[in-house]
């Protein structure tokens, strides 16, 4: 029913297409300075040579291999290299290992650096501490346009405090939390749910749409989110004007509820022309209708394919 593996490798193939986009050759040199222990200003001065625009880097974890990607120290000292003056580099793409600690050289950096506009994190082990850090500098005013988090275990307390951020950051505009336990489930080795559901990440995510002006698309993916926080976020959006695209796929326990409640918002906005089109992905089959009696036939049940709001 939840097959997060499969969707995890397919972050896995986003991941390494992002890097085929990015300069391969330069990545290597930087990869090999990094490897051997070069100092901060070693990086920096590098990168203001190249001038590189983006850099994609997997994060390998102790047991593995020297010879594939980097380790979470050599991200620490890039995030120190990122705190100088004089790089354009504006696109970092991280997956792998990268943990609590390298989240947290990440977060100190962007309070300071003004050319990073994009920061992926693929199948990264960042946890809540991580995210916590990442918001903190969401809300002093860090210029990331773009936030990619997929699979990084945030939890319930990490969509809090980025959900907190977002009230005050007005910079941000795409926001991926994809499979990332937002309501604190997780896939147990047998394929059932583990954990508590807690309810107050995607809560708080809803209220910050009320309020938000900045953000024009979110993806919630595959976070086990049910009929009452999906119902949540449906009555914030009646409002929002901002917002452009929201995807709730994968999340199997939203039902009817939540799908009247789009329909109702989507009705109420359609209402007003001067609202942008806005774009809902939920995969949420419509209920049943009556079909219209023929002579001679039932009146049998059919069911609506369309599984998205578009107003």
């Amino acid at each position: 029913m939840f097959r997060w593996s499969c969707r995890a490798a397919s972050s896995g193939l986003r991941a390494a297409r992002a890097c085929s986009q990015l300069s391969a050759d330069s990545s290597d040199q930087l990869q090999t300075l990094l490897n051997k222990g070069a100092s901060a200003s070693s990086v920096a001065a590098y990168l203001r040579l190249t001038m590189r625009p983006g850099v994609c880097f997997y994060v390998r974890s102790p047991h593995e291999d020297e010879a594939h990607g980097i380790t979470e120290s050599a991200v620490c000292t890039l995030a120190d290299a990122l705190r100088c003056d004089g790089n354009s580099l504006s696109e970092l793409v991280l997956y792998g290992g990268l943990g609590p600690a390298g989240a947290h050289a990440l977060g100190d950096m962007l309070c300071v650096n003004e050319t990073l506009s994009r920061l992926a994190l693929f199948q990264s082990q960042i946890g809540e501490d991580g995210a916590t850090a990442l918001a903190a500098a969401l809300a002093a005013g860090a210029p990331l346009s773009h936030l990619d988090m997929e699979y990084s275990d945030t939890g319930c307390a990490g969509a809090v405090a980025l959900a907190d951020a977002l009230h005050v950051n007005t910079t941000l505009s795409r926001l991926t939390l994809t499979g990332n336990q937002l309501c604190d489930l997780r896939l147990g080795p047998g394929g059932e749910l583990e954990g508590s559901y807690a309810p107050e990440g995607v809560r708080a995510i809803a209220a910050m749409l009320e309020c938000n002006m900045a953000l024009q698309s979110l993806s919630l993916c595959a976070n086990c989110i049910a009929d009452a926080e999906g119902v949540a976020l449906a009555r914030a959006l009646s409002g929002n004007v901002t917002l452009r695209v929201l995807d709730l796929q994968h999340n199997e326990q939203l039902g009817r509820a939540t799908w009247a409640a789009f329909e109702e918002m989507r009705m109420a906005r359609k209402k007003n022309l001067e609202t942008p089109r806005l774009t809902v992905t939920h995969g949420i089959a419509a209920p049943k209708q009556p079909q219209k009696r023929r002579p001679g036939g039932g009146g049998e049940q059919r069911e609506r394919k369309s599984c998205d709001s578009v107003v």
